[in-house]
């Protein structure tokens, strides 16, 4: 009865943890959009807002640890857990990373890649929508998956692989955009370094889905 009160005490700080990254997302699309259309002051508001996220992000992340390794679940998927979890967390991380990199360095952004950027970043920063909604129906299930649960996950789980393949492609063709500009070398490698940034958001989104899947071949066991 005492680890299953550990077990229910994961799950509720699992689902603040993941709610908290989407506020930090939230708050990081904002500063990212606000700096892209040159609104400074707004884009430094939202970026100490997702530094703040991002912190409280990582300490519920450090809570959930310190309770998996006091005993809660089977120590065949303590670990696993522990490292979605950790994985969820390191996409709060990728966009508190770009939103800092914007504002710290200050690439400059030519008008006609505006929208470029702007739609990049919100489709690697909604790709963790899919995300959320498996890890909350897996979570729902308490590991007692039936066949409709895991076909719903792993649906959920390809679409993440989807986005993230229609983001590379649009990250290509961005690239090839910056690096075929009239502009010097070093401001179209200050903007791809931008970009790659951006990306790698939607990237950890995708590690995060590899991790869940491997929690739910384990929760079959």
């Amino acid at each position: 009865m005492f680890f299953k009160k550990k077990e229910r005490k994961v799950a509720v700080l699992v689902k603040e943890h993941i709610d908290k990254v989407e506020e930090c997302l939230h708050v990081a699309l904002n500063a990212l959009e606000s700096y892209f259309q040159s609104n400074i002051n707004e884009a430094k508001k939202a970026c100490l807002s997702t530094d703040e996220k991002e912190t409280e992000a990582d300490e519920l992340r450090r809570k959930i640890a310190d309770i998996l390794y006091s005993g809660a679940y089977l120590p065949l998927l303590r670990k696993d857990i522990y490292d979605m979890v950790d994985s969820v967390d390191k996409i709060a991380d990728g966009a508190e990373s770009s939103v800092d990199f914007a504002l710290s360095q200050r690439p400059e952004i030519p008008e006609n890649l505006v929208d470029d950027f702007i739609n990049i970043t919100r489709l690697s920063i909604n790709n963790f929508i899919p995300l959320k909604d498996a890890i909350t129906h897996f979570q729902t299930c308490s590991f007692a998956l039936s066949a409709d649960d895991i076909t719903l996950i792993r649906e959920k789980i390809k679409e993440t692989g989807i986005w993230e393949s229609d983001i590379d492609r649009k990250q290509w063709e961005l690239t090839r955009k910056i690096f075929t500009m009239d502009i010097p070398l070093a401001h179209k490698i200050h903007l791809n370094s931008l970009l790659i940034k951006i990306c790698n958001i939607s990237d950890r989104v995708e590690d995060a889905s590899d991790m869940l899947e491997l929690l739910v071949i384990k929760g079959r066991v």
